[in-house]
């Protein structure tokens, strides 16, 4: 109980330190998406989906205990549960320092960048979020870029 005590405490004073983080992150996407209508960056300038594309979806899908529709939607959701376990463990358990986990993010990131590549090049487009959003900034500006992405990407489009 006294070690329960002890990890809480420790959440609450990160919260209390960090705090601010987070809720930029959360007034930044509200932002971003009121604007746009998406988050990413990649989607928002190009239409294209990112290598985190679907991460959210993933989660969701995990919460309802669908293992199989949160792999279709980003496998790497997998491998960064496994990441940010290893950085609870390792910053509230072992009360060490998460720098050394960096090699092993190196590692999420790298793994997550050559799922994304295997997937554009086997699945794309297949379904949300392997699909070209039409709503991209450079289609706006560029209708040439719009006319040539569609006539080389079959449907779907969103």
């Amino acid at each position: 109980m006294k070690k329960a005590k002890h990890i809480f405490s420790l959440i609450l004073q990160d919260l209390k330190t960090y705090w601010p983080v987070p809720v930029g992150v959360f007034v930044l996407w509200m932002l971003i998406r009121l604007i746009f209508h998406a988050f990413c960056p990649l989607v928002i300038f190009c239409g294209m989906p990112c290598p985190g594309c679907g991460i959210t979806r993933a989660f969701k899908a995990l919460l309802a205990l669908d293992p199989v529709t949160a792999a279709m939607r980003n496998p790497s959701i997998f491998l960064w549960l496994l990441y940010f376990a290893a950085v609870f463990i390792q910053r509230y358990f072992r009360e060490q320092s998460v720098k050394k986990l960096t090699p092993l993010l190196f590692f999420v990131l790298l793994c997550t960048i050559g799922l994304h590549i295997y997937r554009m090049l086997y699945l794309f487009p297949s379904e949300a979020p392997l699909i070209y959003r039409e709503e991209n900034l450079l289609a706006r500006f560029h209708p040439a870029y719009d006319a040539w992405m569609k006539a080389h990407i079959p449907p779907p489009y969103r």
